[in-house]
């Protein structure tokens, strides 16, 4: 490698060989996108992102990074302080810190990595391959990042060399097996950590080397170019290039790009040329700037150039596209209007026609232009060998294979009128438009028609015709800014539904005979056999279609955005746009052509800044660069985590994730999407910015790609981030959340145990004071009840002593008034007796016996007790009775619970204002009581419930049959109707029984020892009722009396047998003893009765209940 060198500097030094440098096709430059807003980036280093994006190290020692969006930060530098002296490698930034190497994050978080030697300050700071490498005043220092290991190099050699001066390293290199340093004097070799001279580079200034690792080759950069070193071939001689201060260096595939004072160079390795990169194709798209700081190669097809002007990018696909500038169209230099584009068949070839005449361009190596035709030209239109110009001045004939103007007999109209549109169907008619007005010229039979401009739709008036095209099966078109119109058969016609695409810019027709249209809304194509439109989908919305052009690999359009390739059928094939060697909106509309037969067809299209032209074969074939999505910022609640070099990341569950993306070189419109898992669909992203929030723990892999088809596979990038799961949701604190939930229950069950216990021991406590006090109560009730019922008996038995005792007189008086012949009187006398004789039916015992009474009486005393109530609910009681002498015969007196029942169950039917008529007549030996209202149903009143004495619980109808009545029910929407009857009395047969009932009346009055008789049998009853054995025999033998003799005398005194009285007594007290809560057979016992099932028939006959339901009802 020695010798090598030295053979280099030797020819370096001599100057015996040289490349030079050639001019090459305009290039296209693309500023940052904050370049166009004012700010200019002045880089002195540029770095290459390990996950794409460029990072920027400018003069002032601030670090960006730029994802092909945005610039971050947008204010200030990514990191806390500012470094002159800074590399990058292994996605971090490296310098020297206070004697240390350190290690800097791209999210700012620096790391020491090794101490250098006490007091040692570092001058200059490198990256070659995975080492870092440092200079001191007397040392040269390298790390390596793989192997850890820090090697010392001494400088010292250096000074000796040349003591006249400092000895400067301006770059170092590892080659193959030594390093390399470049130096303002000369270059020097690594030998046993030192370094020696090469001699025959003598002091001459080397600013920078360049190692290429794939050609095994040796650039070095010095005041005067670049000696481009083979090291593998030692005899081949080294080859100068690019005679400037060089700068920077950089390679990619087949070039390497010299960065100079002066310019950009790139030396091809095919040809071994060098070509200065002009920048003189338009002011925003210009490389400005000569001084070249650093160039990078960001392995994507692209180079980044820093200049002291900014920085730009130049994408190697767009050396495709050849140009040719406006002003080189034209001998004096300055822009002219491109009017339209021709290809000479047979030839590579194409014929250009401007605002200033008419050029023959040639394409084969460097763009060639001849000047044929010098003069103001608004349209041209080749046939065979002959080009028909149209002029401010007529049509005019020029022969392109002599380059001269043929003189021809034109009708006067087409050679003294501004012909503004020309076009040559295949039968070599001429079709034109000069103003408004279509005409046509047969160039063969000479024959002239003119078509006016009436045929325009007068909707759409003041129009403009823009394009005129002849197709093989269509006839001719007329495009306008409304729409289009199409000539057959001399007939001019108008399609509507093209109106709604706007102006037309161009018209094709395809191989099949299908029409394309590019108009100012859209592209749409019609069907060659049903005449029908179909829109033609965009490469991207909302762009601009300019021209349309075929060839056999499709349909071609020029648009805002760029290139687009359709198939026949109209699907979109391929895209080509900024930032790929074509500027937006630089396409011109109806402005381009196809060498679609020759045979590698070419496109030219017309530009805003000249013509562009491509091959169309080969970029069909060809695919954009590989434009990886660029994870260029990631937040955690707003606080930065990374920029730049996304890495799998945790973040804390609760917390948002925001994420803001970009690629490289793509650097507008960026169309994304993502999904998080495998199964779940893709979902838009709005913008260039995505928050995720809510995320449950766990892994995640975010996936990135292109929302369009076309750069799907292009644009495409993962994202691996991990959601903590926090300790709260963790099995272990599931674990704990199960336990103490289950603890929880267990306590409130033992809790609400304990309050239940408590709650229902003072409750126990309320209701054995409640149940003592119900006892208590329900004694005191029985024996008031004994008591009363006593207090009845007496009073009965006064009540028919009285009676008794009345009836003598009544009798007596009424003697007298018979012997007075007082006949009135004696009838009030015998109604008197009739009343007294009724007030001793009603018995205390209810025996069925029967009976006589008044109804009447009874009924208008019912009927006073309610009408208060009737009157006070706003109903009226109407009563209607035929007789007060109503008499009815009744086997057992409960009229009054009969009446008061039904009174109480009309309330509750009626409405207010409502009326119940009550009517009381005698009908065939029947009185009669019907109840009639218009209330609500009373189909239930039959089975009305109702209490009578005791416990017992009866229905109506039952009531009225135990008294010997009937009781009938009708029911209709109008109204209710009641019926009772009972049999009518003979009051005759009733006055007879009187009289026979008064005459043995006397006999039955109770004196003072019968009572004292009866107290003495029942006080023998009370204590001996609970021996079963008691019975009349008991009591016989007390009071010294035969049984016979005994009954008679207890029945003539009470109305009842010993045996009835006896029962009543014990089912009493044992009614008492169920209160208290004992069982019914303890009761029973206790109360005189052997067999409970005896004392359960007696109890129910007696109070209506069995014992047990006398029991639970009580108890409820």
């Amino acid at each position: 490698m020695y010798r090598i060198l030295c053979l280099v500097f030797a020819v370096f030094y001599f100057g015996v060989f040289s490349a030079n440098a050639i001019e090459k096709s305009p290039s296209v430059f693309y500023p940052l996108p904050t370049q166009t807003q004012g700010k200019v980036y002045a880089a002195k280093s540029l770095f290459v992102g390990d996950a794409g994006g460029i990072w920027l190290h400018d003069v002032h020692g601030k670090i960006r990074f730029f994802d092909g969006q945005a610039i971050l930060p947008r204010q200030g530098s990514i990191l806390s302080n500012d470094y002159q002296q800074l590399v990058y490698l292994n996605n971090a930034f490296w310098t020297v810190i206070d004697g240390s190497l350190n290690k800097i994050s791209t999210n700012d978080v620096r790391t020491r990595v090794v101490d250098l030697p006490a007091g040692t300050v570092i001058d200059k700071i490198g990256v070659s391959g995975k080492s870092i490498w440092m200079v001191s005043k007397d040392y040269f220092y390298t790390y390596n990042t793989q192997s850890l290991l820090l090697e010392s190099y001494t400088l010292k050699t250096l000074t000796h060399f040349d003591k006249s001066k400092r000895v400067v390293v301006n770059d170092a290199t590892f080659g193959i097996s030594k390093w390399v340093l470049a130096t303002n004097s000369g270059v020097f070799l690594s030998e046993n950590h030192s370094f020696i001279h090469v001699p025959r580079s003598g002091d001459d200034y080397v600013e920078t080397l360049f190692f290429s690792e794939k050609r095994r080759e040796m650039l070095v950069g010095t005041l005067d170019g670049v000696l481009l070193v083979d090291l593998k071939n030692k005899s081949k001689d080294p080859q100068k290039i690019a005679k400037s201060h060089v700068l920077s260096i950089a390679e990619t595939e087949n070039e390497y790009w010299i960065g100079t004072e002066n310019g950009l160079f790139v030396h091809s390795l095919l040809n071994q040329s060098t070509t200065k990169l002009k920048s003189n194709v338009h002011s925003a798209y210009s490389l400005k700037g000569h001084k070249i700081f650093s160039l990078v190669n960001d392995a994507q097809g692209g180079i980044w150039i820093a200049s002291e002007k900014g920085v730009f990018y130049y994408s190697m696909f767009g050396q495709k596209f050849n140009r040719v500038l406006s002003k080189k169209l034209t001998n004096s230099g300055l822009n002219a209007d491109i009017k339209n584009i021709a290809y000479l068949q047979g030839s590579d070839e194409f014929l250009l026609s401007t605002s200033t005449g008419v050029a023959r361009i040639n394409f084969n190596q460097s763009p060639r232009r001849e000047l044929l035709y010098e003069g103001q030209v608004n349209d041209s239109v080749l046939m065979g060998n002959v080009l028909w110009l149209a002029t401010d001045d007529g049509l005019v004939k020029f022969d392109v294979v002599h380059s001269k103007v043929v003189k021809t007999s034109l009708p006067l109209l087409l050679t003294h009128s501004k012909v503004d549109r020309i076009e040559v169907d295949s039968h070599e008619e001429l079709w034109g438009v000069s103003g408004n007005k279509l005409w046509s010229y047969n160039t063969v039979t000479k024959v002239f028609v003119e078509y006016g401009d009436d045929w325009l739709v007068d909707a759409y008036l003041p129009a403009t015709i823009t394009q005129l095209k002849a197709t093989r099966h269509n006839g001719i078109l007329i495009g306008t800014e409304h729409g289009t119109y199409s000539i057959r058969d001399q007939r001019i016609t108008f399609d509507s539904a093209s109106s709604e695409y706007g102006q037309n810019h161009s018209v094709i027709e395809d191989r099949d005979g299908n029409v394309w249209y590019a108009s100012d809304y859209g592209v749409y194509k019609q069907q060659s056999d049903n005449g029908k439109l179909f829109s033609i989908i965009l490469a991207e919305d909302s762009i601009s279609p300019k021209c349309l052009m075929e060839t056999s690999q499709g349909i071609w359009l020029s648009s805002s955005r760029g290139l687009t390739l359709y198939s026949h059928q109209g699907a979109v094939k391929k895209h080509f746009g900024e930032p790929y060697g074509l500027i937006n909106n630089e396409f011109l509309p109806s402005v381009c052509t196809s060498s679609n037969s020759s045979v590698y067809p070419q496109l030219v299209i017309g530009s805003a800044l000249g013509m562009v032209k491509v091959s169309a074969e080969e970029l069909s074939v060809s695919s954009l660069p590989h434009s990886p999505v660029i994870i260029s910022q990631i937040k955690v609640d707003d606080k930065l985590l990374s920029v730049g070099s996304p890495s799998e990341i945790s973040v804390d569950y609760g917390r948002s994730l925001s994420l803001t993306f970009g690629a490289l070189p793509q650097t507008v419109n960026l169309s994304l999407e993502y999904k998080l898992t495998e199964s779940s669909p893709w979902l838009p992203i709005d913008g260039s910015q995505l928050t995720l929030d809510y995320l449950r723990p766990g892994h995640y892999q975010l996936h990135l790609r292109s929302s369009t088809t076309e750069q799907r596979n292009k644009l495409e990038s993962y994202l691996s981030f991990h959601v903590i799961e926090p300790w709260y949701l963790s099995m272990t604190a599931f674990i704990v959340y199960v336990l103490s939930l289950i603890s929880l229950l267990i306590f409130v069950v033992w809790w609400r145990s304990r309050m239940m216990m408590k709650a229902n021991r003072l409750l126990k406590e309320q209701v054995d004071l409640k149940t003592s006090q119900l006892r208590h109560q329900s004694k005191i009730v029985l024996s008031n009840n004994l008591q009363l019922r006593k207090q009845i008996q007496v009073r009965h038995a006064l009540l028919e002593n009285i009676l008794l005792a009345i009836e003598p007189r009544l009798e007596k008086l009424k003697l007298g008034a018979r012997e007075a012949n007082q006949e009135e009187l004696e009838t009030l006398v015998e109604e008197a007796r009739i009343e007294l004789e009724q007030v001793k039916n009603v018995r205390s015992d209810n025996e069925s016996t029967t009976l006589t009474h008044n109804l009447s009486l009874v009924l208008e005393s019912v009927v006073s007790s309610w009408s208060d109530e009737f009157s006070i609910a706003g109903m009226i009681l109407d009563t209607e009775i035929q007789s007060r002498r109503s008499y009815v015969k009744l086997q057992q007196f409960n009229l009054d619970v009969i009446f008061n029942a039904l009174f109480a169950e009309a309330m509750k039917r009626l409405f207010k204002n409502q009326s119940l008529v009550v009517r009381c007549y005698e009908v065939n030996g029947r009185v009669l009581v019907t109840l009639s209202d218009q209330g609500g149903s009373a189909k239930n009143v039959e089975q009305t419930m109702t209490t009578t004495s005791g416990f017992a619980l009866n229905q109506l109808s039952d009531l009225a049959e135990q008294s010997g009545g009937e009781m009938n029910v009708y029911v209709s929407k109008e109204q209710n109707v009641v019926q009772l009857s009972w049999p009518a009395a003979d009051i005759e047969k009733l006055e007879t029984d009187l009289d026979s009932y008064s005459k043995c009346s006397g006999d039955n009055i109770l004196d003072d020892t019968e009572c004292l008789w009866l107290s003495k049998v029942e006080q023998l009853v009370v204590d001996n009722f609970s021996d079963a054995e008691f019975s009349t025999a008991n009591v016989v033998k007390v009071l010294f009396m035969s049984e016979r003799s005994f009954q008679r005398r207890f029945k003539t005194a009470t109305g009842k047998t010993f045996k009835e009285y006896l029962n009543e007594v014990r089912l009493e007290k044992a009614c008492q003893r169920l209160l208290s809560g004992e069982k019914v057979s303890q009761a029973a016992y206790e109360c005189g009765f052997n067999d409970p099932s005896y004392f359960s028939q007696r109890f129910k006959h007696h109070f209506g209940l069995s014992p047990t339901q006398f029991i639970d009802e009580h108890q409820d």
